[in-house]
């Protein structure tokens, strides 16, 4: 596996080893959580998951789309 995604990496440029391709795909997916009250007074909880740049990168050389959610 890690030989088919260091080619495509190195095709695109990218020299990362396969410890910071993992620090990179597993440590940088930003999750932004959120919680406030609408106007009936009910507890809202917003999570959004968003890439880095680092890893938007990776994703875009192995022609991976991102996954970010949302959560209510």
């Amino acid at each position: 596996m890690y030989n088919t995604i260091g080619c495509a990496l190195k095709a695109k440029e990218i020299y990362h080893n396969w410890q910071e391709i993992v620090r990179i795909g597993y440590n940088t997916q930003r999750v932004i959580a959120t919680v406030g009250l609408n106007k009936a007074e009910v507890k809202i909880s917003i999570r959004k998951s968003e890439p880095t740049e680092k890893l938007k990168e990776i994703q875009i050389a192995l022609n991976i789309k991102s996954k970010a959610f949302e959560k209510l």
